[in-house]
């Protein structure tokens, strides 16, 4: 079966008229796969979020990875932070005395327990600058 030359035509037209919109959809879906968590990204960076839009530009993309991992991020450590006053790891919880469950008449006198040695504290590391 062949076609003549015309309706050749007319069904590449319609095949490109159902194309165009589903490539401008995915990519739609594509940008907003990039542009969402490095809007968040640059927020936390302490950047502006708006350059997250630049990341669905060629070559672009590539220099703003570059800015984002090696520029200085204008936030506050945690261990500085007046919220964190905790040290991490937390230490370990003080060791306590071992006390058996009452003893049933039909079960044998259970012998006590010693406490074990308790776990020592891990080291408190100053900030790094």
């Amino acid at each position: 079966m062949h076609m003549d030359p015309a309706e050749a035509q007319q069904a590449a037209v319609h095949a490109f008229a159902v194309l165009i919109p589903m490539m401008v959809l995915l990519w739609t879906i594509g940008a907003a796969i990039l542009i969402v968590p490095f809007w968040q990204i640059f927020k936390k960076a302490g950047m502006s979020p708006a350059l997250s839009l630049l990341m669905v530009v060629p070559l672009a993309n590539l220099v703003m990875l570059y800015v984002l991992a090696f520029s200085q991020w204008k936030i506050q450590p945690a261990l500085l932070s007046p919220y964190y006053a905790y040290a991490y790891p937390p230490a370990a919880p003080a060791a306590q005395a071992y006390a058996p469950a009452q003893a049933t008449a039909a079960a044998p006198a259970a012998q006590p327990l010693t406490p074990a040695e308790p776990a020592p504290t891990p080291p408190v590391y100053p900030p790094e600058d």
